[in-house]
């Protein structure tokens, strides 16, 4: 007997299956992530705390995660622009996320089309091409 499932799964690429999944389980955390960063408390600690990055004490060069906390604040204010300026590689990254879950939902739901697996790897080729650039560009563009 079938089984009845409001997902649909007919041929699709095990890569994106289990994307998804790991999507639908990281959403959770980041509903939360968005809602405490709108605290005052994080405000505090955010804006008025101190830093310390292993990566930049051991390299003297920005990690190329520098600023996400903050571009993470900023974007759950819905403030775009100094998300931006604090690290793009955050809205890339998010924008991202929210095509590719998107997609797939309306794909399992709705039987419309679904990413296909070449696509989740020009996803994840924008994804690293965001992150180097930011960090060439914060390390030796502006530091000449």
């Amino acid at each position: 007997m079938k089984k009845l499932s409001v997902f649909k799964y007919d041929s699709e690429d095990n890569v994106v299956r289990a994307l998804y999944k790991i999507g639908l389980i990281i959403f959770v955390p980041l509903v939360i992530l968005f809602f405490f960063l709108r605290t005052d408390a994080a405000v505090d600690y955010l804006l008025n705390g101190e830093y310390y990055c292993t990566f930049k004490s051991a390299t003297g060069l920005n990690c190329p995660g520098c600023g996400g906390t903050r571009a993470s604040f900023y974007l759950a204010r819905l403030d775009i622009v100094n998300s931006f300026k604090m690290n793009a590689t955050v809205l890339v990254s998010v924008i991202l996320y929210l095509f590719f879950m998107i997609k797939e939902t309306l794909h399992r739901v709705f039987g419309l089309k679904g990413v296909k697996e070449w696509q989740v790897y020009v996803l994840i080729a924008i994804f690293v091409a965001t992150v180097v650039t930011r960090w060439i560009v914060c390390n030796f563009v502006f530091v000449l």
